[in-house]
């Protein structure tokens, strides 16, 4: 084996799967989430778009090793949308 490997010559190649690691996404968030997701980049240095990609892995993984969903879960999108029945948010949510 040598001791010194000449690396100034070699071509980069990019990553031929690397368009099948990534799918982007359009989402609207909160501002309050946003921010505090670009709060932690910047005190981590971790671009903020990997800590949601990260939480949501986590969320994910954690659920499917632990058999998925229960039903009693999706009782929070009935509640939330109870919550704002009388407001005018709540409204502008059902219209769009």
């Amino acid at each position: 084996m040598r001791k010194h490997y000449d690396f100034s010559k070699m071509k980069g190649k990019k990553n031929p799967y690397a368009k099948q690691l990534k799918q982007p996404v359009t989402m609207r968030l909160d501002k309050d989430t946003v921010s505090y997701f670009k709060s932690m980049a910047e005190e981590s240095g971790i671009p903020y778009q990997t800590l949601i990609n990260e939480l949501l892995s986590n969320l994910v993984y954690g659920l499917h090793e632990s058999g998925g969903f229960p039903a009693a879960d999706f009782s929070l999108v009935h509640s939330i949308d109870e919550l704002h029945a009388g407001d005018d948010v709540g409204e502008l949510a059902k219209a769009v």
